[in-house]
C-alpha cells in the first residue's frame, strides 16, 4: 500500500525505510501505481512470495539484527500491514516477541482501512490450511476445536468448516465495522456460519486488543478438552490479534487457508481515512 507513506499520517522521525514487494500480480489493478512509489530499499534484497512465512521470516531477522548493530540498542518498528499478508507480517511480530527479544524495543503496526471495490465473496478458492511458521501450537488431544474469525467472504469461511470437516468452532466478527455497512455485509455472507456455531462474539473492526481479549475467551472455552486452531478470515487487526494470541499463548495453533487467487479484488481508501495503529512493547 502507498497510501499511508504519501498522506500526512507518514511518520516522520524514521531513521530508515524499507518497502516489500511480491511477484505476484505485479500489473492488476493499481499495482503498477503503488509499485512506483520510492520509499527506501527493498527488504531483502527482491521481491518475494506471498505465503512464504519461513523465508519472510528470516529476511525480519536479518533486518533486525543489522539494525540493531548498526544502532548498538534494541530499535523501534513502524510497519504499515495494511495490504500485507499474514505470511509476511506474522512473522515480524513471532520474530520480534520470540527470538530477538533483546533487539527489539517495540514494534507499532499501522492500519489503514480500505473498502472492497468488488464483491469479494467466493474470490479465493481454498487449498489447505498450513500453520505460521513459529505459531504451529501444541497436540494435546485427539480433537480439536476452530476459533474462526468472520470476513466478507462466507464461501470461504464455509469451504474451510466442510473441507476439514469442522464439528465444534465458535466465531468472531467485526462489530462496528469499518463503514456503515461492514457488520451487514459480514452477516449475510456468513450466515449458515454463525448460526451453526457453539459461541460468537464481536470486537471493534480496527481494535487488536478488543479482538485478542474475544479470541483467548473463546478459546479457553475450549482449552483442556480440545486443541484450539485459530483461522482468523476478517479484518487485520483481528488477523493480528490471532497471531499475537498464539504468541502468548502456545497451546494455540495458528492456520491460514493456503488459498488459490481466482481473482485479484482491488481495494480503496475512502475519503477521509485514518490510520488505526497498535503499539506493542516489551
Amino acid at each position: 500500500s502507498c497510501w499511508l507513506v504519501q498522506s500526512r499520517f507518514k511518520p516522520r522521525d524514521v531513521d530508515r525505510w524499507w518497502k516489500i514487494e511480491f511477484e505476484e500480480h505485479r500489473t492488476a489493478h493499481s499495482a503498477p501505481a503503488s509499485l512506483s512509489v520510492a520509499c527506501g530499499e527493498l527488504l531483502g534484497g527482491a521481491p518475494g512470495r506471498q505465503n512464504r512465512d519461513g523465508e519472510w521470516l528470516l529476511r525480519w531477522r536479518e533486518a533486525i539484527t543489522s539494525e540493531y548493530v548498526r544502532r548498538k540498542r534494541p530499535v523501534n518498528i513502524f510497519i504499515d500491514y495494511s495490504s500485507m499478508p499474514r505470511a509476511v507480517y506474522g512473522p515480524l511480530l513471532i520474530e520480534a516477541f520470540r527470538t530477538s527479544t533483546e533487539m527489539v524495543n517495540s514494534v507499532t503496526f499501522a492500519y489503514v482501512p480500505g473498502e472492497h471495490a468488488g464483491d469479494i465473496d467466493g474470490s479465493r478458492g481454498i487449498e489447505g490450511l498450513r500453520p505460521l511458521v513459529g505459531a504451529e501450537g501444541r497436540s494435546e488431544h485427539d480433537r480439536s476445536a476452530f476459533i474462526l474469525g468472520l470476513g466478507y467472504d462466507g464461501v470461504l469461511a464455509q469451504t474451510v468448516l466442510e473441507l476439514f470437516q469442522v464439528t465444534h468452532f465458535s466465531c468472531l466478527y467485526a462489530d462496528p465495522g469499518v463503514s456503515e455497512t461492514s457488520v451487514e455485509r459480514a452477516l449475510v455472507a456468513n450466515a449458515a456460519v454463525i448460526q451453526r456455531a457453539e459461541l460468537v462474539a464481536t470486537a471493534a473492526a480496527w481494535s487488536v486488543g478488543e479482538a485478542l481479549d474475544a479470541t483467548l475467551r473463546l478459546s479457553d472455552w475450549y482449552l483442556g478438552a480440545r486443541d484450539v486452531l485459530l483461522v482468523p478470515l476478517g479484518p487485520k487487526p483481528h488477523v493480528l490479534a490471532g497471531i499475537l494470541a498464539a504468541s502468548l499463548r502456545p497451546e494455540l495453533g495458528f492456520r491460514f487457508p493456503e488459498t488459490s487467487h481466482v481473482r485479484p479484488v482491488q481495494v480503496i481508501v475512502p475519503d477521509g481515512a485514518e490510520p488505526y495503529f497498535t503499539k506493542i512493547s516489551q
